[in-house]
């Protein structure tokens, strides 16, 4: 509709010289997470087009629930004796890791529109949402918890907590596409710090 736009996200080259331009959608200005699309080109024309959009979005954009009440919900949702941003040692190495001293481990929700069930496709399977990346220290949890910006509902929650091999052991992962898949380790630091500096911050992406 008039309401929805595919917004340049990535420009990449293959080794074959093609290039894929990988879009997302926005509806009425709001991120529609997972709608995206990536157009491959071959020789200077395109050849095709992959990925998945969400059609006939009908949704209302002003959320009833405000970004601070998004924030408390969703702490609501992932209790904790210490939440990551509260240790002051953390919260310097994530602003080191990303050259920016107003870099933080703190909630910063962000409005988009998602897919309530991750199996369905149809329009009104969508919802206004807040998602708020809550990273506890203790006990050690990172997840990215979905609160419906007009009902203040859980919606769902996504774990977003890495781990790390040991030299004897692989761990597998569930993907989104593609169930559980082996995973091989190969950075020698993670096994050096597998139990105590596994870098919870490094979670939130």
């Amino acid at each position: 509709t008039g309401k929805d736009e595919m917004r340049i996200w990535k420009e990449q080259y293959d080794k074959a010289g093609n290039r894929h331009l990988r879009y997302i959608q926005y509806h009425d200005g709001i991120r529609v997470e997972g709608a995206e699309l990536t157009v491959h080109e071959r020789n200077g024309k395109i050849h095709l087009v992959s990925g998945n959009h969400a059609a006939n979005l009908e949704i209302g954009i002003m959320p009833q629930i405000s970004y601070e009440q998004a924030i408390d919900l969703a702490m609501a949702a992932l209790p904790a004796e210490m939440y990551l941003w509260e240790d002051p040692k953390a919260e310097s190495r994530y602003k080191e890791r990303n050259k920016n001293e107003a870099a933080t481990l703190f909630p910063q929700p962000e409005l988009l529109i998602v897919r309530n069930d991750p199996l369905k496709n149809n329009s009104t399977n969508y919802k206004l949402a807040w998602s708020v990346v809550i990273s506890a220290k203790l006990p050690r949890r990172t997840e990215s918890i979905y609160i419906d910006a007009v009902t203040g509902a859980l919606l769902q929650s996504k774990n977003m907590e890495h781990a790390c091999g040991t030299v004897n052991f692989w761990p597998d992962f569930e993907t989104t596409f593609n169930g559980e898949q082996f995973i091989e380790v190969s950075d020698e630091s993670c096994y050096q710090n597998f139990v105590t500096e596994a870098s919870y911050d490094d979670c939130v992406l």
